[in-house]
């Protein structure tokens, strides 16, 4: 039979069996490299991250360098070898984390708000359960001819016309234009518009563009420059139309905003060449105008985009038509493309 082991044997067997003197820090460093302490406060981490303060995303750049240490991956690495790879990490992770936190962050916010809108029309339409009777649409507009409708409400006028049967989004269009000045003395023109649909409009972007012509546009221009016209907004101004309290109902009175409401190109333009048109020359004045707005009932991303365009010839006191629609374009279609030629 072996021998049992002498006291000198177990002694050396236990020496070898005990652990290490370990330092604090060291005996730290175990604790949170645990899995069980840097795996929830990674999540808790990220959550809070996400939804609050994205600096806290951080903390998940912490436990990517907990993992690098534990794992001993660089360990057998100079000291100034090791630092150099903790300080990569962190900032190359925390940019990752910051980023991506970011976008997130801003998706969330509007994939939210476009629920919340959504959930609301859904309570609208179930709860609508009489719809009122409806008048007739208005007659073909005589704009062309001459004759301007005044703008109700505003100043003087009967009172809007109903919307148009079977409408069930909001209707922005323009009701009158009216020649003005600036307070600089340069002529402008004051565009009236009302909401003529079945529902609140929520928001408000506009645009213009002028162009000065001595014979008439064809449509493929006119439609060139329109939808150029249409994509003068950024991203962020088209998001934030989902929280914009902006709204304007169908029986609300006009409201108007100013072409062009402040010296530029267009304003230069309209005053180099508005005296041409009082004095009956071939000059012609084209104003193209797109008005952008939501309401409840529209699809997350997608907006409604009332297109006018309308000329001055010969008189100053008649206004031509040259186009007017309203179409639903998404926000892609919408935003500023850098480069994009001006037509």
């Amino acid at each position: 039979m072996p021998e049992p082991p002498s006291d000198q044997d177990q002694g050396l067997f236990a020496h070898i069996r005990r652990p290490q003197p370990r330092s604090g820090w060291h005996r730290f460093l175990d604790f949170v490299e645990h899995p069980l302490f840097w795996g929830p406060t990674g999540i808790v981490g990220g959550i809070v991250g996400l939804l609050f303060a994205i600096p806290v995303l951080l903390i998940c750049d912490g436990c990517l360098l907990l993992a690098l240490h534990r794992s001993n991956a660089i360990a057998d690495k100079s000291r100034k070898v090791q630092w150099s790879c903790y300080i990569t990490l962190f900032v190359v992770a925390g940019t990752i984390f910051i980023l991506v936190g970011t976008l997130v962050k801003q998706n969330a916010r509007t994939f939210a708000q476009e629920l919340e809108t959504q959930i609301s029309a859904s309570v609208v339409v179930a709860l609508r359960t009489t719809k009122p009777e409806v008048a007739p649409a208005p007659g073909p507009s005589s704009v062309a001819s001459g004759h301007v409708p005044e703008a109700s409400g505003t100043h003087g006028g009967a009172g809007p016309s109903p919307p148009a049967a079977g409408i069930q989004h909001a209707r922005i269009q323009i009701v009158d234009v009216q020649v003005t000045n600036l307070p600089t003395g340069e002529p402008a023109f004051n565009v009236f518009y009302a909401n003529r649909g079945d529902a609140p409009s929520k928001g408000f972007l506009r645009s213009y563009a002028v162009r000065v012509t001595k014979e008439d546009l064809d449509p493929p221009t006119l439609l060139k420059i329109q939808t150029w016209n249409d994509r003068r907004a950024s991203a962020k101004a088209l998001r934030d139309m989902v929280s914009d309290y902006h709204e304007m109902y169908p029986n609300d009175p006009p409201n108007f905003f100013t072409v062009a409401g402040h010296l530029g190109e267009e304003s230069r333009l309209i005053s180099q060449n508005f005296g041409d048109v009082r004095t009956g020359s071939q000059i012609r004045i084209y104003i193209f105008t797109s008005i952008i707005y939501r309401d409840s009932l529209l699809p997350p991303n997608v907006y409604g985009v009332t297109e006018t365009c309308f000329y001055y010839w010969m008189q100053q006191n008649v206004r031509h038509d040259c186009g007017n629609r309203y179409i639903e374009k998404r926000l892609n279609d919408l935003v500023e493309r850098t480069g994009e030629v001006v037509p």
